[in-house]
């Protein structure tokens, strides 16, 4: 899966979840909003002079710390989004189709430079067929391995994570800023 099919598929997958999750942060945040106004406006109506500075100072700490509340609501809702569009491309590696599978499989062990490899770490159904590339290492299954592989030498010296998981980390703040940017477009 090519990193333009991956970014589609997450895309739509998560379009209409991400969009609920921010929709919520924002009418939390609207309503927040509109209290915390209320209650300046409340506080800017007192009468004398002094009793108005008073109220403005107040007014204005409540709105910084408003801004703050607001702020840190959004950083969480964002947190949230992320977390959940991760889940969902994990998801989406795991349901590769088994030829596609074998394709980045073949792929990704081509690229594993020749070394004293002493444990080779796949998807329990690639199991077979990396233990006849790395005939002289321990080949275990993992579930958490979508597609790919990882090799390591003895004591962890050298370990190469190339699985496909590793290959979305690293562009997985490129595609977030991306549909975060595109779901902000929308709102």
């Amino acid at each position: 899966m090519g990193r333009e099919e991956l970014a589609l598929a997450l895309k739509q997958r998560g379009e209409a979840e991400a969009k609920k999750i921010w929709q919520q942060a924002e009418a939390e945040a609207a309503r927040y909003r509109s209290e915390k106004e209320e209650a300046v406006q409340r506080c800017c109506l007192d009468s004398d002079r002094e009793s108005e500075r008073n109220s403005f100072r107040e007014c204005q700490k409540i709105a910084w710390q408003v801004n703050g509340e607001l702020r840190a609501m959004r950083l969480s809702a964002l947190r949230d989004l992320d977390r959940r569009l991760w889940a969902l491309a994990l998801d989406e590696l795991a349901r590769l189709d088994p030829e596609r599978r074998q394709q980045c499989l073949d792929e990704l062990t081509a690229e594993i430079p020749a070394g004293d490899w002493d444990r080779v770490v796949c998807h329990p159904g690639d199991r077979a067929a990396l233990k006849k590339i790395f005939s002289d290492c321990r080949v275990e299954g993992d579930e958490s391995v979508a597609g790919g592989l990882m090799v390591e030498t003895a004591g962890r010296q050298v370990r190469i994570d190339n699985s496909l998981a590793r290959r979305l980390k690293s562009l997985w703040p490129e595609l977030t800023g991306t549909m975060l940017a595109d779901l902000e477009g929308e709102s």
